[in-house]
């Protein structure tokens, strides 16, 4: 046992969506009866100083908020690195008594921890593949261009579903995003290797068919995780607008023109609208890398919720929520993502809706039109 505790439900873990964080975490995770493989990707914003050592421990325990943990026998067998990004495999195994894994990160003398639900902590099990690149690293976001190729080192079954996910709705709104069950399989192949030809398409693939593992990834446009042909922008602005308004833009015949006559009529400045303009799809392009899972992440309650309020200033998780906090004319303001089943992803977060939620979202959506931000 180690002589010290992680608490992680008193853990702030902001800096995962912090698009100016020193670090950036990601992680891919394969399982086979006992045995993992864990991939970890870092991103270094700044280069490792000479004069302090990198560390990584890889502990084990049994919840977030256990006060016990392990440090997990790991044996590194690839790792690639340069003075700012730094790529290793692991493979060990884990007791089942153990939920967690956690990442500890000392880098240039701080300590970062990264979290990685298994066993009991996940809604469905640990796939035996990832999509890998030609150079045997897999592809670390849930997104991958179209035209790239996707490898799994083995024979897969994937399924493909065209665009029939929803965009999340206002806080204060019901969520009438499709359930599961209700979509529908566009296609269906075996194969060791294949290249997405289409954007927007969901790909969910298996090595056992009968089972309800997998992995999933998005296919997306080579600009991703930024937007910018003017039909992608248009639907992006959802957020912003009023029902008429946005129903507008969509069946305009020259979208540019209606779109760009909203930003003006609605800042009023032609120059402010402009840099509202820049920061709101700063935002989108920052909900995409962060929360792309079976749709894009601007679509998502999270990605929502990011572009209109920006970056968190706290993030809490425990086993089955994640706490969003805020400082809204000088009052907290929390946002409640309750963690609940999916069948593409491991990880799907659901905002607890509330009517209480709308005078602060009216108010900050009030705050983008006028171009007060």
């Amino acid at each position: 046992m180690s002589v010290y505790a992680i608490d992680l439900t008193k853990q702030d873990f902001n800096y995962q969506y912090d698009p100016y964080s020193p670090v950036s975490i990601k992680h891919k995770l394969t399982q086979k009866n006992n045995e993992f493989t864990l991939y970890i990707m870092l991103n270094l914003k700044n280069p490792l100083r000479q004069e302090y050592f990198f560390e990584i421990d890889i502990l084990a325990q049994k919840g977030y908020s256990d006060k016990n943990d392990i440090i997990v026998d790991t044996e590194l067998i690839k790792q690639d690195s340069t003075r700012k990004l730094i790529l290793m495999k692991y493979q060990f195994s884990v007791d089942k008594m153990y939920d967690l894994l956690v990442g500890s990160f000392l880098i240039n003398s701080i300590n970062y921890y990264y979290d990685i639900p298994i066993h009991s902590g996940l809604k469905f099990p640990i796939p035996e593949i990832v999509p890998l690149k030609e150079n045997g690293w897999p592809y670390f976001e849930n997104y991958i261009v179209q035209g790239n190729t996707v490898n799994f080192g083995q024979t897969a079954y994937s399924f493909q579903y065209d665009d029939q996910f929803g965009t999340a709705m206002p806080p204060m709104a019901s969520d009438i995003e499709p359930s599961s069950n209700t979509i529908k399989i566009d296609s269906s192949f075996v194969s060791t290797a294949f290249t997405p030809d289409k954007e927007r398409m969901l790909f969910f693939n298996q090595t056992d068919s009968s089972s309800n593992a997998g992995c999933s990834f998005l296919s997306v446009s080579p600009y991703y995780p930024k937007l910018r042909r003017i039909d992608d922008l248009a639907k992006a602005i959802v957020y912003l607008c009023k029902k008429e308004e946005y129903d507008k833009i969509q069946n305009a015949g020259d979208t540019k023109k209606e779109f760009d006559r909203f930003w003006i009529s609605v800042v009023s400045s032609e120059d402010r609208a402009r840099s509202i303009l820049k920061r709101y799809f700063n935002h989108v392009r920052y909900a995409n890398a962060f929360f792309t899972n079976y749709k894009e992440g601007w679509r998502t309650d999270r990605g929502m919720i990011y572009i209109i309020y920006g970056n968190p200033k706290e993030v809490i998780r425990s086993d089955d929520k994640e706490i969003w906090s805020y400082t809204i004319n000088r009052k907290k303001q929390n946002f409640n993502f309750a963690k609940v089943p999916n069948l593409f992803v491991q990880h799907h977060y659901v905002l607890i809706r509330d009517n209480d939620l709308s005078k602060v979202w009216l108010n900050e959506v009030g705050k983008w039109r006028k171009g007060n931000m």
